[in-house]
C-alpha cells in the first residue's frame, strides 16, 4: 500500500497519480479559507497569548494570589478555542481539520480547568 502524500486538510492517503495537495476542491478551498483567516489574524493570536502567558507567570514571579494564573490559563484557552492555530508540524502530522479539533479539545480543558480552578479557591481561601 502507497503510504505517500496526505492532503493537508482532511489528511486523506493521495493517490500516487494525484499531483494535487488536496483529495477536493471542497478541502482545497477550506485549506485556503483557514489559511486566510491565520494569516488576517495570527498577530492579534501572538499578542494575546503573550499577554495570557505573562498574567500566568505574575504568581511565579511576585507572590500573589492565584487567580492571575486562573486568568491567564482561561485566556490562553478562550484564544486557543477562538483561533485554533495549530503548529505546522502538527498540521503536518494530522492535517488542518484534526489539527484544529485537537487544539479546540485542548482550549476546553483549559478553560475548565480555570473554571475549577476558581472555584476551588474561591470556597477554599
Amino acid at each position: 500500500m502507497y503510504m505517500g502524500r496526505k492532503c493537508k486538510y482532511c489528511n486523506k492517503v493521495l493517490d500516487y497519480m494525484e499531483e494535487d495537495e488536496y483529495c477536493s476542491l471542497e478541502c482545497k478551498s477550506k485549506s485556503e479559507r483557514f489559511l486566510n483567516y491565520y494569516k488576517k489574524w495570527k498577530v492579534i493570536f501572538y499578542s494575546m497569548i503573550l499577554v495570557f502567558i505573562v498574567l500566568l507567570l505574575i504568581p511565579a514571579i511576585k507572590k500573589g494570589n492565584g487567580y492571575f494564573a486562573a486568568y491567564g490559563l482561561g485566556g490562553v484557552g478562550i484564544t486557543l478555542f477562538i483561533f485554533p492555530f495549530s503548529t505546522p508540524q502538527g498540521i503536518e502530522m494530522y492535517g488542518i481539520r484534526k489539527a484544529k479539533f485537537i487544539v479546540k479539545v485542548l482550549a476546553l480543558v483549559s478553560i475548565l480547568l480555570t473554571i475549577f480552578i476558581i472555584l476551588a479557591t474561591r470556597y477554599n481561601p
